[in-house]
Formats: C-alpha cells, sequence, structure tokens
C-alpha cells in the first residue's frame, strides 16, 4: 500500500525533525524513504490481524535500512 501525500509529508518532518541522524553504518546524511507500507509478521498466514505496518528509509550511501513503526509515527 502506498504512502499518500499527507503521510509524505508527516515522515518526511519526521525525518528532518526527530530523526535526523547520520548513517550508523557509513556516517553519511542522505537517507530515501520507501514509498510504500512494508507488513512485518511471524506468521505470514496472519498478515490481517497480526502484521506491523513500517516504513523503510535506505542511505543511498550505503544501502542500510531502517524501519519506523507507521502507528508511531502516527501514519
Amino acid at each position: 500500500m502506498a504512502l499518500n501525500n499527507k503521510q509524505r509529508e508527516s515522515l518526511a518532518t519526521h525525518l528532518d525533525t526527530v530523526a535526523n541522524k547520520p548513517c550508523q553504518m557509513c556516517g553519511a546524511s542522505d537517507w530515501e524513504p520507501d514509498d510504500e507500507f512494508l507488513y512485518l509478521s511471524e506468521d505470514p498466514t496472519q498478515m490481517g490481524r497480526f502484521a506491523v505496518r513500517v516504513i523503510t528509509v535506505g542511505c543511498r550511501n550505503c544501502g542500510q535500512a531502517v524501519l519506523f513503526n507507521a502507528r508511531a509515527l502516527g501514519i
């Protein structure tokens, strides 16, 4: 499921204010958020009930991926 414009703006604000840290792997500060939600679940048959919706943000320099809980961000 793709992020809508309001969700993209909320994520951008969070990345600019709270999560504006350099990459832990390479020290770069060049992040690229994914445009879609990722759903994590221990049991793929229970995706609708027990999945955590996250947003992946990747370092453009080294490729490290960081996950943000969408609900905690209000998205």
